[in-house]
């Protein structure tokens, strides 16, 4: 699937399936196949279809989330985890409590494998550190174009005092150029009509 290579495959009876895993990145995805007819995925499968089941999330410390998730009184399919896949305890966020998403947490246990990288893909450090890049790239690109701003402004102030002291050369009755060159404290070896405008 997705060109993705299955690394393991476990049955959980608990629950009624087989999973086989495909490690992504820093990440996994789980093909999740019931084999019991009454099993809460078959249910989940009867009545939704094929798709996205759950989303599962690891922590270092599950004692510690789920004591989060009381104290935030987050609604928890199942009061206490259990043993799931591999030996790693877990336990299911009710969707209700997650906007619709059935969220699983699971433990990770010393010496879990690392997940294989695949071209391409960033992991957690790469990923802040093109982040960093970016920040400062957009920063270098921001005093850039605060200095081009600058420049702009001061050409405009350039143009306003040449097109006041046209104005005023008008009105003193002569071509403007004088006026414009005085005001703009600049000298020209030839009238501002002979420009061709």
């Amino acid at each position: 699937v997705l060109g993705l290579e299955v690394t393991q495959t476990d049955v959980e009876e608990a629950q009624g399936v087989v999973v086989a895993f495909m490690p992504l990145g820093e990440s996994e995805i789980e093909l999740i196949e019931p084999v019991d007819g009454d099993s809460g995925v078959a249910r989940y499968l009867a009545r939704r279809g094929p798709g996205m089941h759950h989303l599962c999330l690891e922590v270092d410390d599950m004692d510690a989330a789920l004591e989060h998730l009381r104290d935030h009184e987050v609604r928890l399919i199942d009061d206490q985890p259990y043993i799931g896949t591999g030996g790693r305890r877990i336990v299911f966020i009710h969707p209700k409590a997650a906007h619709g998403v059935l969220v699983e947490l699971y433990e990770k246990l010393p010496g879990d494998r690392e997940q294989i990288r695949l071209p391409g893909l960033m992991g957690g450090e790469e990923l802040r550190q093109r982040l960093d890049d970016l920040r400062q790239t957009l920063s270098l690109r921001g005093a850039e174009l605060a200095e081009r701003r600058r420049r702009l402004v001061e050409r405009g102030r350039q143009a306003a005092a040449g097109t006041r002291g046209f104005i005023e050369g008008l009105r003193r009755g002569g071509n403007g150029d004088e006026a414009v060159r005085s005001e703009l404290d600049v000298e020209s070896s030839r009238d501002i009509t002979d420009s061709g405008t």
